[in-house]
């Protein structure tokens, strides 16, 4: 298999193996070492279900939601700079101004996607419990063997 100038065999998680063919999506590439995977299926069905009651509900309620403080490794919701809409973030890094304290950055991954983005305090939301309901989607993945193309 070849990305770009790389070249490689594939890792699968050992949740993958098994008689079956099994179709994903990936869904977030930063190099053929770290990538994220979604299965295709019904779960790919909750998910946008998912993407979409929440883009509604924090829209309406976004003010009511703001978090006080912010924690790593605690789970959020945020809107995904790229689409607009709110997903499920999992705090990666909290970081003060040095001349402002009320000035917050938080570093988020996405849980469901493996994107990750930087966002002002003010942008970020508790999330409510029924949203969690569903597993979180983004199966990391990696190629092994990786060499350049000749």
């Amino acid at each position: 298999m070849g990305v770009g100038n790389w070249t490689c065999d594939v890792w699968i998680p050992s949740s993958f193996i098994s008689d079956d063919i099994v179709e994903i999506f990936v869904c977030s590439l930063n190099d053929p070492s770290c990538f994220y995977v979604q299965k295709v299926g019904p779960s790919s069905v909750a998910l946008d279900k998912l993407g979409q009651d929440m883009s509604a509900f924090y829209e309406q309620n976004r003010q009511s939601m703001k978090l006080g403080k912010i924690e790593k490794g605690s789970i959020v919701a945020t809107k995904n700079s790229l689409d607009g809409s709110w997903y499920r973030a999992r705090v990666a890094n909290v970081t003060s101004d040095d001349y402002d304290d009320s000035v917050v950055d938080v570093e988020v991954d996405f849980v469901d996607y493996g994107d990750f983005e930087k966002k002002s305090s003010e942008d970020v939301c508790q999330i409510r419990s029924e949203f969690l309901e569903l597993k979180f989607q983004a199966i990391p993945a990696c190629m092994a063997n990786i060499k350049p193309v000749k």
